[in-house]
């Protein structure tokens, strides 16, 4: 058995470490040709095929369906350019998790701007009305963190996470409930990189989970390696001080966060989504 396993997410050919802790995985094995010389998400149980929607989390699901507890007690995912700066080993995973801590996520990121606006930046209204109505289904209980998180200005980016197996089994029955109901209603864009809702969804909603159920989680700092060079992913004082006061203002204000109008639930109910059926005019 390993202790910890933590899966490096690759569609691309990549120098990325291989060895007992670090795992590559190959996402989207299902429709490339290329072959890299490690594990693909085609194999076992598996939604591969998917990849072009669902992104990395085509290697969540791999990973939740197919590796036991009893094969790896934590889990955890980066990136072939994206990494945590700390390097974790079999000695010292233990350690991060000594004090009660659930997971591990990447430290905030501040966008400038209200994370309702960075999540409309990459799904549409329409898609929101739906995501919307798809937690108000499956888990309403979650709507008031889901709408504090609306207005925040930091956030946990990347699909990023180490957690214990059990902790991560837990996660993924929630959020892949959620994918698939979205995916039933949901109409894919013509575009590439709209067509990646599902794995923009998923981001979105890997933060709220912990949050909703009290889970302690320790942020981490992340490096990420790009054409341009070197970037570090920090949380400065700055950015902490600015979130302090935008939730003090929120909080104040009693902003609501973005609202489904009449024209997204009709039109959707028009278009035949199925969520959206039994709307009245």
């Amino acid at each position: 058995m390993s202790k910890v396993k933590i899966f490096v997410v690759c569609h691309k050919e990549a120098e990325v470490p291989n060895d007992d802790v670090y795992t590559p995985i190959h996402v989207g094995k299902a429709k490339s040709d290329l072959n890299f010389g490690f594990i693909g998400d085609n194999t076992g149980d598996n939604i591969s095929e998917k990849n072009s929607t669902y992104c990395e989390m085509t290697a969540h699901y791999w990973v939740w369906k197919n590796v036991r507890k009893e094969d790896a007690a934590y889990v955890g995912f980066c990136h072939y350019r994206r990494f945590f700066l700390q390097k974790f080993t079999e000695e010292n995973i233990d350690g991060f998790f000594a004090d009660g801590t659930d997971v591990i996520l990447s430290s905030p990121v501040y966008y400038g701007c209200r994370i309702q606006h960075k999540l409309l930046l990459y799904i549409s209204a329409d898609d929101y009305a739906i995501l919307h109505a798809v937690i108000k289904k499956i888990c309403p209980d979650y709507l008031p963190t889901m709408n504090k998180y609306l207005m925040g200005v930091l956030d946990n980016p990347y699909n990023m996470l180490i957690c214990r197996k059990e902790t991560f089994d837990d996660y993924c029955t929630w959020m892949f409930s959620i994918l698939d109901e979205c995916e039933k209603n949901i109409r894919l864009s013509p575009y590439s990189r709209a067509r990646r809702v599902m794995g923009y969804i998923a981001e979105f909603l890997t933060p709220i989970y912990f949050m909703k159920n009290r889970c302690k989680i320790k942020m981490m700092d992340t490096v990420c390696y790009s054409d341009a060079g070197i970037l570090y992913r920090r949380l400065t004082m700055g950015m902490r001080f600015y979130a302090m006061i935008n939730d003090f203002i929120v909080s104040c204000r009693h902003l609501s966060p973005y609202m489904i109008v009449h024209a997204h639930r009709y039109g959707l109910r028009d278009d035949g989504v199925e969520i959206y059926k039994n709307e009245n005019k």
